[in-house]
């Protein structure tokens, strides 16, 4: 509201004075005439208070009115939703998420290894996105090694709201040769004691990896079918490598 009484004086200009409340530091100012009784204020920070001053200016004479006081709302921020990574190779995976309706400026992706500590460490991998995309294809990643992912909500003015960690495990490579691990047989998964492995060729070797990427177990054979005991092992997922016929796969299994 302007203040416009200039004591008789008829032509009026009036000028504004935004301060951030409590303090003399001017923000900004803002002008308008006689016939003006508003302004647009833009260029404000979020969740602050500002004081207004308007100072009506008639030429030989100005006059102050009292300050009114407002605070700015604060900017909501929400979190991706379901964070999900699929189609994990060796060395690459994709990482998909429910968009947030707050993040107007997009969205980070970072990828950490699992033992990282992400106040200070660098990521592996990151790609920021815009708001209407919802999918990163993750690259150049380590075979067998566990990852954490983040995807961040960018919702402007600084702030930004990250999602809960999704962990996962890059798959080992694969060695090339003819035998088709389509053949390969691992039974029961989820295993109590006893793994069977049946394959068309003589299984040479089996690993075994724990979600860190650490080896756990192995054994050699020299046998299509076999039996591995793995009745030590915690209960968790684990990654089987094996070798059959000179040729190195994956398959991945539950311990129970």
């Amino acid at each position: 509201m302007f203040y416009k009484d200039c004591r008789g004086f008829i032509y009026a200009v009036a000028t504004l004075g935004i301060y951030e409340t409590g303090t003399t530091d001017l923000v900004a100012t803002e002008s308008a005439t006689a016939t003006e009784t508003s302004v647009d204020l833009t260029g404000l920070e979020a969740d602050t208070s500002y004081d207004v001053i308007v100072t009506s200016d008639c030429g030989e004479v100005t006059m102050d009115s009292d300050a009114f006081t407002f605070t700015t709302e604060a900017i909501v921020c929400d979190a991706v939703t379901d964070v999900e990574v699929t189609d994990v190779t060796a060395e690459t995976a994709t990482v998909s998420w429910t968009a947030s309706a707050t993040a107007v400026d997009g969205y980070t992706v970072d990828v950490y290894e699992a033992d990282a500590n992400v106040s200070n460490d660098t990521p592996v991998f990151t790609e920021t996105v815009t708001a209407d995309v919802t999918t990163v294809e993750v690259t150049g990643l380590t075979h067998l090694t566990e990852y954490n992912v983040y995807v961040t909500s960018d919702c402007g003015e600084g702030e930004t709201a990250t999602s809960d960690v999704i962990t996962f495990t890059t798959e080992d490579i694969a060695s090339i040769g003819d035998f088709d691990f389509g053949s390969l047989e691992v039974f029961p998964n989820p295993v109590s004691t006893d793994l069977y492995l049946s394959a068309a060729k003589v299984i040479e070797e089996v690993q075994v990896y724990n979600v860190l990427g650490q080896l756990v177990m192995t054994q050699k054979f020299n046998d299509a079918e076999i039996t591995l005991d793995v009745s030590s092992l915690s209960t968790a997922t684990y990654l089987l490598k094996v070798k059959v016929d000179g040729v190195v796969g994956t398959v991945r299994f539950v311990k129970k």
